[in-house]
């Protein structure tokens, strides 16, 4: 989850993040290389160049000053409140205290079973 201080600095930020969101093809945007899976967030299967995490980390890469106004609270939170499966070589990884699972994958049925085991 992301929680926002309603001050100045979010506003123009959040207005920033709109105005990188209409350039979120542009190959600069590639979220892959930050994670182990090499997943890009700026790629998702069927809604490319699209969605709230991409723009975000795009805008981020920008201008990596703004990090110092992010704080993460915890890794290790449980309930976790999100996530994300996007082929069943993913489905493992899925813990069962989420309280939002994505199943970005054809076989809906089978990801939404991984997560009620």
């Amino acid at each position: 989850a992301v929680i926002f201080r309603n001050s100045f600095w979010t506003e123009y930020f959040l207005y920033r993040v709109l105005a990188r969101s209409r350039h979120l093809s542009d190959p600069f945007c590639d979220t892959s290389p930050f994670n182990t899976r090499g997943f890009d967030q700026c790629a998702l299967p069927g809604a490319p160049d699209s969605g709230d995490q991409c723009a975000i980390t795009c805008e981020v890469m920008a201008d990596p000053s703004v990090m110092a106004n992010f704080e993460c609270l915890s890794d290790r939170m449980s309930p976790v409140f999100q996530a994300v499966a996007l082929s069943p070589d993913w489905m493992h990884l899925l813990r069962k205290d989420v309280f939002i699972g994505n199943c970005i994958l054809k076989d809906k049925m089978a990801c939404i079973q991984a997560l009620v085991d």
